[in-house]
């Protein structure tokens, strides 16, 4: 039993490592293949004001995860709560409460984390072959496909809308279920509602400051795709490719997790059962332009 106990432990270790070493596109890459996954166009996806708990959601795990960066609000020490396992427990409990707002929250934060392993499993978009992440230049990589994103998709608004302010009930929501996350791995830490809306807040912030990219001049980011682009493109058309081979990899890897839970896997086995699922596309060639071992 204790052989058992130390196995399934390490188990739980390892996948929470893997959710923490996979952290971060830009927030309009995450909004399109976020609303891919759940089959909604990206204009209305984004419009829509029913899907504010969504796109929140979308948000939020950057929020822990760069908490560290968040000058004047106390939000260090939550890396570990960008995590998959995470939403898992929130949707549990949302469906639990029939709370459709929490649950579309939840899957948000999970399908974050997810398409997440399309540019941060080896081999991934973001950092090819690399095993570390140099930030600075990866803001600079990120912002660029999100500015082509933005400006591929062709809105007549001109800017994304503004991101949104954290619910006392999400806050709750947030609290109590990284209890229950902590239950599973003494390596997450649980946070207060008072500390998540702090998180949240301050990445609203940050938020807001990032959205003066996208009116920079659509043409700019060419020449910093193909720079930055892992695979060796030497012309935008193949960086096109590429950014493709991974947007499809990211909504593809969201659905199998959501498929999971759908199934009644628990958050957990959804996770692993996702992990390996993404181990299985690399391989196969569908994330990367050359087949890649996971």
């Amino acid at each position: 039993p204790r052989l058992l106990f130390a196995t399934e432990m390490l188990t739980q270790l390892c996948l929470f490592c893997l959710a923490v070493c996979a952290s971060a596109w830009g927030a309009i890459t995450h909004y399109s293949w976020g609303c891919d996954v759940i089959n909604q166009p990206f204009d209305e996806c984004l419009r829509n004001t029913s899907n504010k708990a969504f796109r929140l959601g979308l948000d939020l795990p950057d929020a822990f995860f760069f908490g560290d960066t968040l000058q004047g609000y106390d939000c260090s020490g939550y890396p570990v709560l960008h995590d998959a396992i995470y939403a898992g427990l929130m949707l549990r409990e949302a469906q639990k409460n029939k709370d459709k707002d929490a649950e579309m929250f939840a899957i948000g934060y999970g399908l974050h984390c997810m398409a997440d392993k399309a540019g941060f499993s080896p081999g991934g978009y973001l950092i090819g072959n690399e095993r570390t992440v140099e930030w600075l230049a990866m803001w600079r990589f990120m912002g660029a496909v999100d500015t082509y994103i933005w400006d591929t998709a062709n809105f007549s608004a001109g800017l994304p809308p503004p991101p949104e302010s954290l619910p006392k009930s999400f806050a709750t929501l947030l609290a109590t279920q990284s209890i229950e996350l902590h239950k599973l791995s003494p390596i997450a830490p649980t946070v207060n509602e008072t500390t998540a809306t702090l998180c949240s807040a301050g990445w609203e912030m940050t938020l807001t400051q990032l959205r003066k990219i996208y009116q920079i001049d659509s043409k700019s980011y060419e020449k910093e795709l193909i720079a930055f682009d892992n695979y060796g493109a030497k012309t935008f058309p193949q960086v096109q490719e590429h950014l493709k081979l991974a947007g499809n990899c990211a909504v593809l890897i969201g659905k199998y997790w959501l498929a999971q839970l759908g199934k009644g896997a628990s958050p957990l086995a959804a996770v692993s059962a996702a992990t390996a699922y993404t181990g299985s596309l690399f391989k196969a060639g569908k994330c990367s332009p050359t087949k890649r071992a996971f």
